[in-house]
């Protein structure tokens, strides 16, 4: 039976006064009683169950005619969207992406739109590593840094700007957070984009090695090391806290 056919015959019964349930078991399960009970629903509104035309073109079948369309109008254009492909061609867009996967294997991709340089920014760019300027040496310079790369984000995805922005790091990120942090809260009063800064979190991090490195005891305590590995482990300490106090930040790495 004919899907014209079974509408009528479900605007009838519901004219008859018949439940959707109803129709459904009259009609031994011959079709969904989701689909009845949708079909009453536009009775109920229209008057009929007449379906409305889709937005957009219409939907045809893969065939041979439509495949040459498509293939024909990428070989003047290869980059061309689905969308743009079925408003030239009158085919909807979704047998457009099926004739583009299956009959020619060809894959959608993204335009990465890349930030126009100048020259001189250009000439910095590829020299940077090259330069030893380029890199920081201390957290103040870490801080001026990153809090240039936050305000060129939010420049660019200006939508962001109101949401709360929480700095979170672990392991060595225990000085960088708390230095971009001190960065954000000195700046914004006079910045013209003021980050809205909620908060910051550290997991695990390398705050203070002075103090934080005296792990000896506590390795010892939890069955971690013996005694022999205690006495070595409180000689590295000692190493590494003079090397700090005598700004042999080198000594410290080789002293953990």
């Amino acid at each position: 039976m004919k899907s014209k056919d079974l509408q009528n015959i479900v605007l009838s019964k519901y004219q008859n006064g018949d439940t959707p349930t109803k129709t459904f078991r009259d009609l031994n399960s011959g079709i969904g009683l989701r689909t009845i009970k949708r079909w009453c629903q536009m009775i109920l509104q229209s008057g009929s169950t007449t379906l409305s035309s889709p937005p957009g073109c219409r939907r045809l079948a893969r065939t041979k005619g439509n495949i040459r369309k498509v293939k024909s109008r990428l070989r003047r254009k290869k980059r061309v969207s689905a969308r743009k492909l079925s408003m030239e061609l009158d085919i909807s867009e979704r047998s457009v992406r099926r004739i583009l996967k299956n009959d020619l294997e060809l894959h959608p991709c993204k335009k990465v739109v890349k930030p126009l340089l100048s020259d001189d920014q250009k000439i910095k760019r590829e020299n940077f590593t090259k330069n030893k300027e380029g890199y920081v040496r201390n957290e103040d310079e870490v801080a001026h840094d990153l809090h240039s790369i936050l305000t060129q984000v939010f420049q660019i995805s200006y939508e962001y700007v109101a949401s709360p922005f929480y700095v979170a790091g672990e392991s060595y990120g225990g000085k960088y957070v708390p230095a971009i942090v001190r960065k954000i809260h000195v700046e914004n009063p006079q910045a013209k984009i003021k980050i809205n800064l909620k908060g910051m979190a550290i997991d695990d991090g390398l705050i203070d090695p002075y103090n934080q490195w005296d792990y000896g005891l506590v390795m010892y305590q939890v069955g971690l090391i013996d005694e022999q590995e205690l006495e070595r482990v409180s000689i590295q300490t000692q190493l590494g806290r003079r090397a700090i106090e005598l700004k042999q930040y080198l000594l410290v790495s080789f002293s953990i």
